[in-house]
């Protein structure tokens, strides 16, 4: 059993803890405390976004064609990769929208686009396009044809056209293209943006593909160090399977490569 001499020792250096612990403990507490503030940052929700949303109601296609010269025998293995969704039809609010592709080479043949109305004989469009180096190609639809209408598909094809006679062996991709009523969200986020590539992102976060590429097309020819559009259009590829695609020069000395048109 303690004396009073001894308890009055033993109680002083409790104390002594006590306060030697309350001294120390806002400091680990703050130490703690911004552990997880940087953690938090690291995990953060908006981070984690989805910079392209497929639209909810688009028809399940694919890409489909063939990808090399195999049939052209007087031209160099080439490849054509068109800039769509891998897994449905993208989607485009405007009536004369713009197609972009790549062609891994030069071809030495003629290159053809064509835009079809499913059930309709006569194509809407047909441009022959003179390509001579590896290139993003870019052909947007001429304002002297009708509109797109607002929800039909339409399927579009770029060819190279190795036999005139016998086109079964023409290399082809082919994908499709639909027209959407845009929300009276997006109409407002639209007008009150003032780049192209908020145009992109609002595009995008509301399901047109088509738009949202246009867009950030436009958004790099101008600033074409910026990185943060290197960053949307890198996510936007990225999303829809076209990661091999994304570092891509969608322009070039400030300017997108515009396909020389022709309408039959």
């Amino acid at each position: 059993m303690l004396n009073p001499h001894q308890f009055k020792g033993a109680l002083a250096g409790a104390s002594s803890l006590y306060l030697l612990s309350l001294l120390l403990l806002p400091s680990q507490i703050g130490a703690h405390h911004l552990d997880l503030e940087r953690s938090d940052k690291t995990i953060k929700p908006t981070q984690l976004r989805r910079v392209y949303i497929p639209p909810t109601k688009a028809a399940p296609r694919t890409t489909q064609g063939s990808v090399g010269s195999r049939g052209c025998e007087q031209s160099v293995p080439v490849s054509l990769n068109l800039f769509v969704p891998n897994d449905h039809v993208g989607q485009t609010t405007q009536g004369h929208p713009s197609f972009f592709w790549y062609i891994s080479g030069n071809p030495d043949v003629p290159m053809e686009f064509t835009l079809v109305e499913p059930n309709v004989p006569k194509p809407i469009y047909v441009a022959q396009i003179a390509a001579s180096k590896a290139e993003v190609v870019k052909l947007s639809l001429p304002k002297h044809l009708p509109e797109l209408k607002t929800g039909k598909d339409y399927r579009w094809s770029v060819s190279l056209i190795c036999n005139p006679v016998r086109r079964s062996n023409n290399i082809y991709a082919r994908s499709w293209i639909e027209r959407s009523q845009p929300s009276d969200n997006l109409s407002y986020t639209l007008a009150s943006t003032q780049t192209e590539y908020a145009r992109a992102s609002a595009y995008a976060q509301a399901g047109f593909w088509y738009d949202a590429l246009a867009a950030i097309a436009n958004a790099q020819a101008v600033k074409p160090q910026d990185p943060a559009i290197s960053t949307m259009r890198r996510a936007l590829f990225d999303e829809v399977g076209l990661s091999q695609m994304a570092d891509l020069p969608l322009s070039k000395s400030g300017r997108v490569n515009v396909a020389d048109q022709n309408h039959k």
